[in-house]
């Protein structure tokens, strides 16, 4: 579905009308969702608006070259929230314990996205399931509805475009999104090296100890098209790495030649086991999460499903199989 020009003027009115925004997305957010609200929240203040932005998580440090940083915290405004514009993600189990409540008492609620599938219940939409980010959907709204994208807003796009992307090499990677990005680089003089460079060559010496251990310990199944591992509570302790170092990891056992699908199995807690799937073209791992609960991309998904990692992981493989052979 792509973006429409009666729910763009739809949100327009609203911006225009109210006052008082709570700019969040996902647990534990990614740099889709911190370029997103970073974008907003630059586009609000031009504006005029009492704007907020909060996740419940802290930033991660590789964002924190992003212009209006210091502005997103973990905590909810201290006064009354009027709308939620709610980032990235297509279901509101994933909004962060602390900011619940402002997302129960504000009279609305706003859904920007990009995912397939999304099933927020709203009259107030920004989504478009073309567009390689979230970020990009925002910068199509923000153009239709013909407020200025500065230097900062575009930054924090290009951002959303790099992250969810993969540094351009995810099959998401389309004309649009790299005409878009050449645009910010040439109007706005953002730096394609200093963004990679902070987001992708800062890693902890931790990640780099649990992606061995994580891969050194991988198994492959359905003939070496699915290659799968598990991550149990302990080892991240033993490592002294957290969920952030986790970031990203996944993706490099697409690597692996014979390789069409990639799956990891964390206990969050017990009897909770995390499920993230990445795969190649011609194999979709969102109809996988999906029949578990969860959501997300075709090439890129994720579920939580109660059980014994065992049985959990026998269930998902097996839906898997039959996705690859």
């Amino acid at each position: 579905m792509p973006l429409r020009a009666e729910d763009c003027k739809t949100v327009k009115d609203l911006i225009l009308k109210e006052d008082g925004f709570l700019l969040t997305g996902h647990e534990r957010p990614d740099g889709d969702v911190t370029g997103s609200e970073l974008a907003l929240f630059h586009a609000f203040k031009a504006l005029g608006k009492r704007v907020w932005a909060a996740n419940g998580f802290p930033v991660t440090p590789e964002y924190d070259f992003l212009p209006g940083i210091e502005h997103v915290t973990v905590e909810p405004p201290p006064w009354p929230v009027r709308a939620v514009f709610y980032c990235d993600a297509s279901d509101l189990t994933r909004v962060a314990p602390a900011l619940q409540p402002a997302l129960k008492s504000a009279p609305y609620l706003v859904s920007v996205d990009h995912h397939l599938g999304n099933e927020i219940k709203t009259p107030y939409r920004l989504i478009d399931v073309n567009a390689a980010s979230t970020g990009m959907v925002i910068h199509r709204f923000l153009e239709w509805a013909g407020w200025p994208v500065t230097k900062d807003i575009a930054t924090a796009v290009y951002t959303t475009l790099v992250t969810d992307t993969g540094n351009f090499k995810q099959a998401n990677t389309s004309s649009e999104a790299l005409n878009l990005a050449a645009s910010i680089v040439e109007k706005h003089g953002v730096s394609p090296h200093a963004v990679y460079s902070s987001i992708f060559e800062r890693n902890r010496i931790q990640k780099i100890r649990l992606m061995s251990r994580i891969f050194g310990e991988a198994r492959e199944a359905a003939g070496g098209k699915i290659l799968w591992s598990e991550i149990p509570r302990k080892l991240l302790t033993d490592l002294c790495a957290t969920d952030d170092d986790l970031e990203g990891l996944i993706d490099f056992g697409k690597s692996v030649g014979t390789v069409r699908a990639v799956v990891f199995f964390r206990e969050t807690a017990p009897g909770q086991i995390k499920v993230n799937l990445r795969s190649k073209p011609g194999v979709d791992v969102l109809k996988i999460c999906k029949l578990f609960g969860g959501g997300g991309h075709r090439l890129a998904a994720g579920c939580t499903v109660p059980g014994e990692i065992s049985e959990v992981r026998k269930k998902v493989l097996g839906e898997l199989e039959k996705a690859v052979l």
